[in-house]
């Protein structure tokens, strides 16, 4: 199979719950993302096109993580903000999980995935750097 890799970054801010570290604070990265999707070579030569990744990125990832404060929902720090999350409603994106690198990659591939269901092309892997020295990897189910 034939691999392709498209790069994007995002700024978000997260903090995680039940974390004993600094992590527990409300803070912030530039994330880097790497989506890799294995296919065959099309007659035009391509795996997939990169504007497509790049499409699919502006479309479903860039609007819920981009410039927003990650926070699971049923967070305690809900409680302390209080007032202020209803005034802050456009800057949070309210999540399920714990938003640690791991289970960001794992929607973001889900994602990319969910748009490739009747396709060709099949998501390979999602990187996810936290920092320009951490990253994490998730691969496909």
């Amino acid at each position: 199979m034939n691999q392709v890799t498209k790069i994007f970054t995002f700024d978000a801010g997260h903090r995680l719950s039940d974390y004993l570290g600094k992590c527990k604070n409300l803070h912030g990265h530039t994330y880097r993302l790497e989506v890799t999707v294995s296919g065959e070579i099309d007659k035009i030569g391509m795996v997939v096109d990169f504007n497509k990744l790049n499409l699919i990125f502006k479309d479903y990832i860039e609007p819920k993580f981009d410039h927003k404060m990650i926070l699971k929902k049923d967070d305690e720090i809900n409680q302390r903000i209080g007032v202020a999350v209803e005034l802050l409603e456009d800057c949070i994106y309210w999540v399920d999980y714990n938003p640690t690198a791991e289970n960001m990659a794992i929607e973001i591939l889900r994602t990319f995935d969910w748009y490739f269901h009747d396709s060709e092309v099949h998501v390979v892997k999602v990187r996810l750097y936290e920092t320009p020295t951490s990253y994490v990897d998730v691969y496909h189910e």
